[in-house]
């Protein structure tokens, strides 16, 4: 079985912090969303954000952690299928796929798992994108090629990917939003690499006064610091701006300890090949974390000299460079 993440605090998350931006997202692009994502065999976020969506796109493995096999049960794959025939049934969406296999393998075999094969390709913008990641972002995933070979693959690999694609399809004013979960333990060779070899001086000096913070609080600002700079390298590449709102910091489902990230995409001019985003990695890891208390969001006091957040999603967005140039 999938690790669930519908745990309270996640729900609080889901209607308290996204569902007020997904509105508004889809007031300023005057239609609903195109969603794709990672969500349980329940569907629980589709079902709470389904007056902002209309098309889904999901993916769900047969048997996490091992790698995809034919003889493994359908069960969770048919049980999502189910929960969106019914919606869309309901005429509450429009249309929907579901892919067999871990997203990693879909989109790099540009194929899924299931008996009649489902081909991947997008043929419009994706609007909204929610990554519920089980396992560590800085851990590969076991996968089968098209050859029939095991390869590892990491979830950076996807949301590469996933920003190819959609560049491929994007028009001068493309606007989008990406949720992102992972846990917020640390361990990988990328993730080693990334502090050992920081691609910025700035990051040397910050790592420093990281030390003296306990591991926990050391991991979380590492983790922070490592998506940030692959995401906002990922997006820069396609010509997207990367405006990233605070990050909160949570307990999920088995005592868990997970970090939600809100993206907000938006094509723009490039710069030598590139976009230049307007928020600066230094302004962000300044900012302190959001916690979930009493089902109300706050900032996380620290030892580090970090910077209170508007713990209001929306303000948070509208007050940003980005919204006012270009949103607005």
């Amino acid at each position: 079985m999938p690790i669930s993440f519908n745990s309270p605090s996640k729900q609080v998350i889901r209607n308290n912090w996204s569902a007020p931006l997904l509105e508004f997202i889809c007031s300023k692009l005057k239609k609903k969303l195109f969603y794709l994502g990672l969500p349980s065999s329940e569907a629980e976020d589709i079902k709470t954000w389904i007056d902002y969506l209309y098309r889904v796109y999901a993916f769900q493995c047969r048997q996490y952690p091992f790698p995809s096999d034919d003889t493994q049960p359908r069960d969770e794959i048919l049980k999502l299928e189910d929960n969106l025939l019914v919606l869309e049934r309901t005429k509450k969406l429009e249309t929907f796929e579901v892919f067999d296999g871990y997203i990693e393998e879909v989109l790099i075999n540009g194929k899924d798992n299931s008996p009649n094969t489902k081909v991947f390709s997008q043929d419009e913008i994706v609007t909204l994108y929610n990554l519920d990641f089980c396992n560590q972002i800085t851990e590969p995933q076991k996968i089968f090629n098209e050859n029939g070979e095991e390869v590892s693959a990491y979830k950076m690999d996807a949301l590469n990917k996933l920003i190819e694609f959609q560049s491929k399809v994007v028009k001068n004013s493309s606007k989008f939003i990406l949720f992102l979960t992972i846990h917020s333990s640390y361990s990988g060779d990328s993730l080693n690499d990334f502090v050992q070899n920081p691609p910025i001086n700035f990051l040397v000096n910050y790592f420093q006064k990281l030390n003296n913070l306990s591991k926990t609080e050391k991991r979380k600002r590492i983790l922070r610091a490592f998506v940030y700079d692959n995401i906002n390298s990922i997006f820069s590449h396609y010509g997207f701006n990367s405006e990233f709102l605070p990050v909160i910091n949570y307990t999920g489902n088995g005592n868990h300890k997970l970090l939600h990230f809100t993206v907000i995409g938006t094509k723009m001019s490039l710069t030598a090949g590139r976009a230049t985003a307007f928020q600066k990695i230094e302004s962000f890891v300044s900012e302190k974390f959001i916690d979930i208390e009493n089902n109300t969001f706050q900032n996380i006091v620290s030892d580090m000299e970090e910077k209170d957040v508007n713990v209001n999603s929306l303000n948070v967005f509208k007050n940003s460079k980005t919204f006012k140039k270009l949103w607005v």
